[in-house]
């Protein structure tokens, strides 16, 4: 299955240059923005947001994160009066019982089993928690722009939903090439810090995947057969897909049902992403 994913898949090696607009540069930022996310299923923009206010929204949500960190210690599950903490969905289990969960939730993932992503911090609805800072509902409210709204509206009819925080830190098992599900969800991811080197666990894509709904159906028919326990993971090498290096500040515009990845980190490295859903 691997070689004829490779071999359908991976015939023309896109570069990331393609796949880039310069927010600074373009004077038709959302025509060429969204004809690149028609055609390759994501669009990286650079220089979206300002970097210097991204690096600090980026220390400041970091510190959110060790304190929920710190504060769930060796505990599996904790409710405190802002948020709910938790390890790998172990009481909030579905994604419909997160996001009626009533107020934020910090989940660290396969934590205790070293399993895919292990360690990954996904801290759902971190908007309701910055909803007075000043800086975050600024971001929040560039990310929510018009442009970005008519980039993925020329596309989809989907609606921005759901705001989660990504921060990794030294993640070594990352999950490999998958689509989250066969539907044309996307999703924005802004760069809260740089990412200029694999190290850093940069996204991962390939580009135009999105458009083989036939591959992808067959292979979540086969992974069924064989009765593996992520039907929507794609069996071939994660180096065939383009990685997202940038500054912080850069936004990648991605279609979910195109395949992609993380990428493994060295220890001592971070990434940390701002993600708004559109499904």
């Amino acid at each position: 299955m691997q070689k004829i994913i490779n071999g359908l898949l991976c015939k023309n090696k896109i570069l990331l240059d393609d796949l880039l607009v310069n927010a600074k540069k373009s004077d038709a930022l959302v025509p060429e923005a969204a004809k690149k996310l028609d055609y390759y299923g994501i669009v990286v923009i650079n220089n979206f947001y300002d970097r210097t206010k991204a690096i600090e929204l980026g220390y400041l949500l970091r510190e959110i994160v060790k304190d929920a960190r710190t504060e769930l210690s060796n505990n599996e599950y904790l409710e405190t009066p802002k948020y709910y903490s938790q390890i790998d969905n172990c009481r909030l289990k579905t994604y419909a019982d997160i996001a009626s969960a009533g107020k934020p939730v910090f989940n660290i993932r396969s934590k205790n089993n070293n399993g895919p992503d292990a360690g990954f911090i996904d801290f759902f609805s971190i908007d309701i928690l910055c909803a007075s800072n000043q800086l975050f509902v600024e971001c929040l409210r560039t990310l929510r722009s018009n442009n970005v709204k008519d980039i993925i509206g020329s596309v989809s009819s989907y609606n921005a939903r759901q705001v989660n925080l990504y921060f990794n830190e030294s993640v070594r098992n990352t999950r490999g090439p998958h689509i989250d599900k066969l539907a044309l969800t996307y999703k924005c991811f802004l760069y809260l810090g740089d990412v200029t080197s694999d190290s850093m666990g940069p996204y991962s894509y390939l580009p135009s995947s999105h458009k083989n709904a036939f591959i992808k159906k067959a292979n979540i028919v086969v992974n069924k057969i064989m009765g593996r326990s992520r039907n929507t993971d794609i069996p071939m090498d994660r180096n065939a897909l383009v990685k997202i290096h940038g500054d912080a500040g850069t936004l990648i515009i991605s279609c979910q049902s195109g395949i992609h990845s993380g990428f493994p980190q060295k220890n001592g490295h971070e990434r940390i992403v701002l993600v708004d859903n559109y499904y």
